[in-house]
């Protein structure tokens, strides 16, 4: 087990496993399929453009025609899909374009992550969601204005120090650390057993905590007392091809606090930890062979603390510059996956706020604190 004590370094009090979804090409996974797209959990067909950059009409029109042939695809294997969610990254010039032709696209367009600040050759471009629901999978009205009530309120929050969040946790008497996932973790024992106890919220067995473990892939933040882990957070690393070049991106994924150690800062901190962690690796070439490019957290709606500590961390959410590209209202994956959890909802699925912070913001706010 590789386990690394953390001096300091975003406010997810009381989480109880709600607040992020629970995987989605495995049952600990968060990354999915790229491309072409395929069926993935929470009936869905997912997909990552990973061939370039779009940049015209033609390159979208191919863009969509393989979300239709997976769609076909679908169908015939006999799948119950009831949303398409894909992604593609997109030249902004041509994205703007789009803001004067949006009644002829054939999926919404949900949220935009802009990519300015990561690597050269994806400056001016865009990471770009779209997405389809069926009917029958649709936002209970009143659950969708609780959820933007809460996302208005995190967007209004001004960011802290990450050492302030730090010495918070460590001053209520909790010490703070990394683990990497591998083999060595997964056969720890006491690490599952403590997991499998965190994790119980999410509907996890004690086989998806060990593979969830023994993922290289993965990092976890943990906060600890008297020996025993409260509170964890984890970050998914994953570099995505696109022509070629490799888009290296984290997401911060599954967040579970004990009953007993709410209200704490907990998720705050742990996932403060988790960025500092990120950006040391990457500062010395050591994320997936280099230097992350960003950072991306889809945050579940009806959890406050979750949507409160990524505007604690000084993260954009997407729907804060949808209007800027012609897409106001955007921001939202409408009923994205199921979140289990403690708090109660109508609608079978959740809406999700795509939060994300980019390799120049992480640099500057996370670097050596």
């Amino acid at each position: 087990m590789m386990k690394t004590e953390t001096n300091g370094f975003t406010n997810g009090e009381g989480l109880q496993g709600e607040d992020f979804p629970m995987g989605e090409s495995g049952m600990t996974s968060s990354i999915g399929p790229t491309w072409p797209p395929d069926v993935s959990s929470f009936n869905r067909i997912k997909g990552i453009d990973t061939r370039g950059i779009i940049s015209d009409i033609e390159g979208m029109d191919n863009f969509f025609e393989g979300v239709k042939n997976a769609q076909d695809k679908a169908a015939l294997e006999g799948h119950d899909v009831s949303r398409v969610s894909v992604r593609a990254v997109m030249s902004v010039d041509f994205l703007r374009s789009l803001s004067l032709m949006k009644e002829e696209l054939p999926f919404l367009l949900e949220a935009i992550v802009p990519l300015n600040g990561t690597q050269d050759v994806f400056e001016n471009s865009a990471l770009v969601y779209f997405g389809h629901n069926s009917e029958g999978r649709q936002s209970d009205p009143a659950e969708a204005q609780e959820c933007r009530q809460n996302y208005e309120a995190a967007v209004r929050r001004l960011p802290l120090s990450p050492t302030e969040i730090i010495e918070r946790a460590k001053s209520r008497g909790y010490s703070l650390s990394i683990l990497s996932g591998g083999d060595e973790l997964a056969a720890d024992a006491a690490m599952i057993e403590q997991f499998t106890a965190l994790y119980g919220y999410f509907g996890w067995e004690k086989k998806d905590i060990v593979e969830m473990l023994g993922e290289s892939g993965k990092l976890f933040g943990v906060a600890m007392r008297d020996g025993q882990i409260v509170s964890a957070g984890i970050a998914e690393m994953t570099a995505i091809p696109i022509n070629g070049n490799l888009l290296r991106m984290a997401e911060v994924t599954e967040a579970a606090t004990l009953g007993g150690h709410g209200a704490m800062g907990l998720y705050r901190a742990v996932s403060s930890v988790l960025l500092g962690e990120l950006v040391e690796r990457s500062k010395r070439g050591q994320f997936l062979g280099g230097e992350i490019d960003m950072i991306l957290g889809e945050c579940n709606g009806k959890a406050p603390g979750v949507l409160n500590t990524a505007g604690d961390q000084g993260r954009t959410f997407s729907g804060e510059i949808g209007e800027e590209f012609g897409f106001p209202g955007t921001g939202i994956l409408t009923q994205h996956v199921t979140i289990d959890g403690n708090s109660e909802r109508k609608a079978a699925y959740n809406d999700l706020f795509p939060a994300f912070m980019v390799k120049s913001d992480l640099y500057r706010i996370y670097s050596n604190s």
